[in-house]
Formats: C-alpha cells, structure tokens, sequence
C-alpha cells in the first residue's frame, strides 16, 4: 500500500527518520587499536603484540545470520613494510569480536563487573626482523566495521 504524507507533515517525518539513523549508526562496531606493544628481543628483531577492540554497541557479523554471511567477512590484521616474519605472517584473522551488546554487566555483589560472553577483542603477535626505525603499517578491516591503520616504527 502507498500512499502520500500530506506536505504539513513531511518535515517531521523526515525529522523522525534522520534521527533514528544517526542512532543506529552510533551502535556499528567500531574498530580500535587498543595496545600495540614492541619489545626488542635481539639485534634487529622485535616481538609485536597488537590488541584490535570493537568499541561499539554492536558485534562485527552484525547478528546471527550474519556469521553464516561469505559477504560479512572476519576482522583481520595486515602488516606491511620491509621486515621479515620469523613467527606471524603479513595477514592474521581474529574472527569476528563482539560488541557492548555481548556484554552481561553484573552489579548485585561487586559493581562494575563485566563478563564478555563474546570477546571484544583480538590478538595479533608477530616476531619481526627488521633494522631499528623501520616503517610498518597495521591495517585492520572487517565486513561491516570499516578499516582502521596505524603506523609505527620498530624499536622507538
């Protein structure tokens, strides 16, 4: 069935339904880069821990149905720059990280306590060898989330 909004009120319709997207965009994943750590481990080589958070109300497959999606794909790290990988490689899955929405809070006996029934995070380690000063850049992506990309230089 069609029908028309009569002019009058077409402005607050209109209202309505902007306001409504711009709050369903506020609860998407969102991608972080929470901790990123380098520890150098002998001349020229590093160990490189990267934590990836979703800091949104939402998990990044979305829901359910969306984990049986080809098309909504797992977050994944990326690193590139001119190092060799002694352990990790250039690309490492984290599936998919839930968001605020997976989380219980509990607040009967010790308040502010929090227990992720899917985690919100990923972790990514690599060893690396590499001169100190080299460039790398961290790229992580998903399905629905975006991309996000941080770069860093190895030993400072």
């Amino acid at each position: 069935m069609f029908f028309r909004i009569p002019v009058r009120f077409l402005e607050e319709e209109i209202d309505k339904h902007v306001r409504f997207m711009f709050r369903a965009v506020r609860t998407l994943a969102r991608l972080e880069f929470e901790e990123i750590k380098q520890e150098k481990i002998a001349e020229d080589v590093y160990k490189l821990s990267v934590i990836v958070g979703n800091r949104g109300f939402m998990p990044t497959y979305s829901f359910n149905e969306g984990k049986k999606n080809p098309i909504v794909k797992e977050i994944s790290i990326t690193l590139e720059g001119d190092v060799s990988f002694v352990e990790g490689k250039k690309e490492t899955k984290l599936g998919h990280l839930g968001g605020f929405s997976k989380t219980r809070l509990m607040s009967r006996s010790v308040p502010s306590v929090s227990i992720e029934t899917i985690p919100a995070k990923g972790k990514a380690e690599y060893i690396l060898k590499a001169p100190k000063g080299t460039k790398i850049t961290l790229t992580a992506k998903g399905g629905h989330c975006g991309v996000i990309r941080k770069t860093i230089a190895l030993g400072e």
